[in-house]
């Protein structure tokens, strides 16, 4: 719980030294560059945001517990993945204590990620018509790559468990309450949220790209945002081989671990035990 606490705070405050280098413009000038450039909308309101002040850092504050709200869905299905893809394709990683496993994957992922908006904005820094616009639009694009990925690997009741072992232990009347929220939100995530946010992200993607804007930089780095996934899908590439080669069945790769379902309590075990008994008693 302490790493991923430590994960947390890191993350954010690279994240908010990504956003003291943007635009320091004063009110008038992002108005007039709103004015100008209506098509980098999102990104000007950002730099509006990311004044030097109290008030300014309550905003993005906020801003970014928003972001994750509405993402953790996907960035946990994402974290899952790539946790799975580890410990399969890494064998000897198996001695260390899973738990220790999970929260070391959850600090780098969130390291990584916001790395590279620290580097998007430096590159940014200086010019309005560049580029930290197309990081939003990455993201919920890669989200739902990853999601229809991992559909084969995790089910929805799965997602459930894996919240319950990665957010720690709640007692159990919370998390009996909480159950049925998690599941409508995740059901809203997979069914409405991420498809609209692909649909909106990959239309003004594709009219960024007609509009003539695409710049060699947004190239490189979109390069950069794929590195994850692309070795998750040649790791997955060179499982299925070996499966065909080996004479198996592919469907055999795509099977829920479930050396990561939390242990039940003594009482939980108790209780099936008993029941099992009376069953093969009766």
């Amino acid at each position: 719980m302490m790493i991923n606490l430590f994960g947390c705070f890191f993350a954010f405050s690279v994240s908010g030294a990504a956003a003291e280098l943007m635009f320091p413009l004063s009110a008038g000038k992002s108005l007039a560059m709103l004015w100008k450039h209506g098509e980098n909308i999102y990104f000007i309101v950002l730099s509006l945001l990311f004044a030097k002040t109290s008030f300014g850092a309550i905003v993005l504050s906020l801003i970014f517990f928003a972001l994750f709200l509405t993402t953790i869905g996907a960035q946990i299905l994402i974290i899952e993945m790539i946790i799975m893809t580890v410990s399969r394709a890494v064998v000897r990683i198996k001695f260390i204590e899973q738990i220790t496993v999970r929260n070391i994957i959850i600090c780098i992922y969130f390291l990584l990620m916001h790395l590279y908006s620290y580097v998007y904005g430096r590159l940014a820094f200086g010019d309005i018509t560049v580029r930290y616009f197309y990081f939003a639009l990455l993201l919920p694009i890669i989200a739902l790559a990853e999601l229809l990925a991992s559909i084969h690997l995790y089910h929805l009741k799965r997602l459930i468990v894996n919240l319950h072992t990665m957010l720690g232990e709640p007692p159990n009347n919370l998390w009996r309450y909480l159950g049925y929220p998690v599941n409508w939100y995740c059901s809203a995530c997979w069914y409405i949220i991420t498809p609209a946010l692909f649909l909106i992200s990959g239309g003004l993607a594709l009219f960024i790209i007609i509009s003539g804007r695409l710049y060699s930089n947004f190239i490189i780095l979109t390069l950069i945002t794929l590195i994850p996934l692309s070795v998750i899908i040649v790791i997955m590439v060179v499982h299925i081989s070996k499966a065909h080669r080996t004479g198996k069945s592919v469907k055999s790769l795509f099977v829920a671990d479930y050396r990561w379902t939390p242990e039940l309590g003594i009482n939980r075990q108790q209780a099936l035990y008993e029941e099992r008994a009376a069953r093969a008693i009766v």
